[in-house]
């Protein structure tokens, strides 16, 4: 559940962040704000990835037998 409302958070920031770039660039003539906009949400969808993988890492290393060749195999997949 908590994944899902940071994730309903972080597309709504990096939406919002389009959305400011998009009014920069069509509204301001300042084709910069578009590009920085564009960069911003990346990053932050870029930052919820990284997260996200590291959680998945640490849990599912918590959860399997380091001396098991079998489980380490199949986490590494």
């Amino acid at each position: 559940m908590l994944f899902r409302w940071g994730a309903t958070l972080m597309y709504a920031l990096a939406s919002g962040l389009m959305g400011l770039g998009w009014y920069g660039f069509l509204a301001q003539g300042q084709p910069w704000r578009l590009l920085g906009a564009y960069g911003a949400s990346v990053g932050v969808h870029a930052l919820w990835n990284g997260a996200a993988m590291a959680l998945i890492t640490l849990s599912s290393l918590a959860l399997i037998s380091l001396e098991d060749p079998l489980a380490l195999g199949g986490w590494a997949l």
